[in-house]
This record gives C-alpha cells, sequence and structure tokens, in this order.
C-alpha cells in the first residue's frame, strides 16, 4: 500500500471514528459544561486533536476510553477559562449587586437523560451541576456515559481506589441535594 492509499484508509477509518463516537462525546462535553456551545467547540477540538494523533494511537485503551480522557482535558483546562473569566467579570461589575450565574442555575435540558418529567429532569441537572467538577466527572463517567471503572481509571489518570472514593462522595453530595426532591417527590411540590 502506498502513502496515498494509507492517507485514504486512516481518514476512512478515523470517520467512521467521528461518526460513531461524535454524539458520545459531546453528551460527554455537555454534562461537564452545561454550555451547548462550549460542548460543540470542544467536540470538534477533540476531534481534530485525536485525528492529529491517530496514526501514532497505539490502542492501549479503547477508542472511546482515548477520545473521553481528550475530552475530559479539554473540559476541564476550559472550565478553569470560564471561570476566571467569570471572576474577572465579577470584579469588572466594581461593586454592583450583580452575579455571575454558576452552571448550577442553567435550565437547560439534559440530552438522554431518560427521566420523565422535565421538571425532575431540571433539578437533578441542576444538582449535578452544582457538584465540585470532580465530583461531577466521576458521576458522569459512570453513571450516565457508562464507563467501566477500568475505563475511568485511565480517563482520569487514578487508581482504583481513589476512584471509587471519588465516586462514593460524589453520589453522597448528589443524593444529599436531591433529598428534598426525593422526600416530597414531583408532584409535592
Amino acid at each position: 500500500m502506498n502513502r496515498a492509499q494509507g492517507d485514504w484508509a486512516l481518514r476512512e477509518r478515523f470517520e467512521q471514528i467521528v461518526h460513531d463516537y461524535h454524539g458520545k462525546i459531546f453528551n460527554f462535553l455537555y454534562y461537564m459544561l452545561s454550555d451547548r456551545e462550549e460542548a460543540a467547540d470542544l467536540t470538534q477540538d477533540v476531534f481534530v486533536r485525536a485525528y492529529a494523533a491517530f496514526a501514532t494511537f497505539r490502542g492501549e485503551a479503547g477508542i472511546y476510553t482515548w477520545l473521553s480522557r481528550i475530552a475530559r482535558n479539554l473540559a476541564i483546562n476550559r472550565a478553569k477559562r470560564l471561570q476566571r473569566e467569570r471572576r474577572t467579570h465579577s470584579l469588572s461589575l466594581e461593586g454592583e449587586s450583580h452575579e455571575v450565574l454558576e452552571l448550577a442555575a442553567s435550565d437547560q435540558p439534559r440530552p438522554g437523560a431518560g427521566l420523565e418529567s422535565e421538571e425532575v429532569q431540571k433539578k437533578v441537572g441542576m444538582a449535578l451541576n452544582a457538584l465540585p467538577a470532580d465530583l461531577k466527572e466521576v458521576i458522569v463517567l459512570r453513571d450516565i456515559q457508562g464507563f467501566s471503572y477500568e475505563e475511568m481509571c485511565q480517563i482520569m489518570g487514578c487508581s482504583l481506589q481513589a476512584l471509587k472514593s471519588r465516586l462514593f462522595r460524589a453520589r453522597g453530595a448528589l443524593r444529599q441535594r436531591l433529598a428534598p426532591l426525593l422526600e416530597g417527590g414531583p408532584q409535592g411540590e
């Protein structure tokens, strides 16, 4: 196979990967950032970076795990940048009583949540968004994206023990935030 044929085969294979995983990566980023535009931008960045590195991908992790690790790193960097921008914006208001809205106040519906009620879905999304980023991340990876513990350790670069501990804390924190909803139920409001 000559070089042109090899490049063509590589492009075709990568196009199939984009087709297979674009929606999953977008949903992961959307859950992490709670912003459709940011998630769409970062999804494109994930695949641009993945394509640039695809020829050297060794297959030590699954394709989806590899893409999710790239997405995670980009999401962390973007969230930090957005937080700095919010702080700068907040400081520029010079004492006015305006507040910068946090991601937890987002009223955007979550894709693929599969919840029966839009109201319940919104409250679960708000509770999830109110969690610290490290706790939110493990819930999204495990309970929403369905990654195995091994895949999560690869994506996050942590030990199994650290992962399980963080997941336990995350679920507890989410349960605490959802307690009023779970006690009263959706119709109790």
